[in-house]
């Protein structure tokens, strides 16, 4: 479930034709976030437009990465949906519950103490739903995918990456990307409040 070439194959089929409709149907440029949500919506090809902050829209992801901080109220919500599984590969990680204040093994030893509670119910809960769990300590989520899976791709420049975040968070995926020998033109995103 972590890797499914053949969903990843569909997206990217489906992608121009949804986001040229999207764009006509809105009559104007769209954003990256927006084509990524118009390019999956539950009903498949666009056929209207939505207003932010006031529509409510279904979507069908086809990947869910939670962080630990949101990750609890959003697996409450899962577990009273009454479904036995998750539907599309899902991780948690736990990463944002740690605060950098003296050193790595003080600060992850405290974390651990102080959000005890909170990593044992994910842990628990992921492992019920067919969720994977990243636990406390395996680092923050774009380093995680560097070390488990970008560094021993066979040419990670050549790939195309959409990033949506807060600036803190893109500027240090594209230190990572840079790294990596990631032309800027491989790179899309949208920055929150940048």
């Amino acid at each position: 479930m972590a890797f499914d070439i053949e969903m990843i194959k569909k997206v990217y089929a489906n992608m121009t034709t949804r986001v040229d409709k999207a764009r006509e149907i809105v009559g104007r440029p769209l954003t990256l976030t927006e084509k990524i949500l118009y390019n999956h919506l539950w009903e498949g090809m666009p056929s209207h437009a939505f207003t932010r902050g006031k529509d409510y829209v279904d979507f069908a992801p086809d990947r869910v990465a939670c962080q630990d901080a949101t990750a609890q109220m959003a697996l409450l919500q899962f577990m009273h949906a009454g479904k036995s599984k998750v539907a599309v590969p899902t991780t948690v990680h736990c990463d944002h519950l740690i605060q950098a204040k003296v050193d790595a093994k003080t600060d992850l030893a405290r974390a651990k103490t102080q959000s005890n509670e909170v990593f044992e119910f994910l842990s628990s809960v992921s492992d019920k739903y067919g969720i994977g769990f990243w636990k406390p300590g395996a680092g923050i989520i774009h380093q995680v995918v560097l070390e488990n899976y970008l560094k021993n791709h066979s040419e990670p420049e050549e790939i195309e990456y959409y990033l949506c975040g807060p600036p803190i968070m893109n500027d240090a995926v594209f230190k990572m990307l840079d790294s990596l020998g990631v032309p800027s033109e491989n790179i899309a995103f949208d920055d929150f409040g940048g």
